[in-house]
């Protein structure tokens, strides 16, 4: 890009890169039998993600002695409910989030970002919608796999 391609660029805003000028979303919830709420939540900040990925990964020795991580999906979700809910009818605290019924849990998990990358599902929506991977735990073979 030439000198004066650069110049004809025009500058965002700062409410235009800040996640925190995004809208807030609502999220209507079956609980089953009639019963349901409503949630409302944020967009997640580019560190906020970052956060919830370093809390979810744990790093460790092999039977080999060699380094190894393991991503524990749970905990991704459970930090990702934390920062991204911002009305939610009951405490948002681990002892909530780790006790929700599936069906409650599967529905929340649709408003949190794929933690690495994008998922083909976000792919198909184009947008930065959330994984609809399953709770699972996954281990890298080393540190040098690429995302």
């Amino acid at each position: 890009m030439t000198e004066e391609e650069q110049t004809k660029i025009a500058v965002p805003s700062i409410d235009e890169i800040m996640s925190s000028s995004e809208p807030l979303q609502t999220l209507d919830i079956d609980a089953g039998e009639g019963k349901g709420f409503t949630v409302t939540y944020r967009a997640m900040s580019w560190l906020d993600k970052s956060a919830c990925v370093a809390k979810a990964t744990e790093f460790y020795l092999n039977d080999d002695g060699k380094p190894q991580t393991m991503f524990h999906v749970d905990i991704y979700f459970r930090e990702a409910l934390k920062k991204l809910l911002v009305s939610f009818p009951y405490p948002v605290s681990d002892k909530i989030l780790n006790g929700l019924k599936p069906h409650i849990g599967e529905q929340l998990q649709t408003i949190i970002p794929a933690a690495l990358g994008e998922s083909p599902t976000n792919l198909d929506r184009e947008s930065e919608k959330p994984s609809k991977a399953g709770k699972q735990k996954t281990r890298s073979r080393s540190a040098t796999q690429s995302k």
